[in-house]
């Protein structure tokens, strides 16, 4: 076996890890909402549907998604671009966060301006863009898409490690020579793993994207299924108070 091989395979449990990750809904599964179009729903039934949209389906697929590319690339060795997919991942994980604090900020209050002020939050995480690009039916989006640091910089205040791990995976997959010469330097073409100074140093750098890739795996994952849950109990709830479907 190759050196640079013997040194890569040690991460495969957890690399098998991220590849088995999907969220279980199994248990609610009959409880999982459905567009409110048979009835006339609520704001904050509008919202609940919003938020549930955006955490089953659209960050599911695009994590499930960014494992996949994650899988490929280091299946085979392209260890210079690995960062993109775990930051991504790490950035839906703050976006699931952000949507999973609204949500819980909406089941509790009634009060229509609270109800608005959250309104617009929910619609810059669901329709908003910092590009000019229309929505589902062709209308131009007038929402702007919150920055990614803001998001970054909600979810360190729950997780305060956060924000420095989310700069060293920017830095990780910058266009500029060290970071990417260090990452060549630990795939398969041209490796310097019998360098023993560059062995430490290239495991720390594998560990600490592996360990952000996991974190935001593994935490994503509880703030999906959470989220989901507020939604449907949200809608549950309104659909109790006098809404016929």
């Amino acid at each position: 076996m190759d050196v640079w091989e013997r040194e890569l395979n040690q991460y495969n449990p957890l690399i098998k890890k991220f590849q088995n990750w999907n969220p279980d809904f199994s248990d609610i599964k009959n409880r999982l909402l459905k567009a409110p179009i048979s009835y006339q729903p609520t704001l904050k039934v509008n919202l609940a549907f919003l938020t549930y949209s955006f955490a089953y389906v659209t960050s599911q697929n695009s994590i499930q998604e960014s494992v996949s590319a994650f899988s490929l690339l280091w299946k085979k060795r392209l260890l210079t671009q690995i960062s993109l997919p775990i930051r991504f991942t790490f950035e839906m994980w703050s976006a699931i966060h952000y949507a999973m604090k609204i949500i819980t900020v909406v089941k509790e209050i009634s009060e229509i301006d609270e109800l608005k002020i959250n309104e617009e939050r929910v619609k810059r995480l669901f329709w908003g863009s910092r590009y000019p690009i229309t929505d589902m039916i062709g209308r131009p989006v007038s929402e702007q898409s919150l920055n990614v640091l803001t998001l970054i910089d909600k979810l360190n205040d729950d997780y305060p490690a956060v924000r420095d791990t989310y700069d060293y995976l920017c830095i990780s997959c910058h266009p500029t020579n060290l970071p990417l010469f260090y990452w060549s330097m630990a795939s398969s073409k041209t490796h310097n793993w019998d360098n023993e100074a560059f062995r430490e140093h290239g495991h720390e750098m594998i560990q600490k994207s592996l360990d952000a890739m996991n974190i935001a795996l593994t935490e994503s994952s509880k703030e999906i299924r959470k989220t989901v849950e507020i939604c449907v109990e949200i809608t549950e709830n309104e659909k109790l108070m006098g809404i016929k479907a």
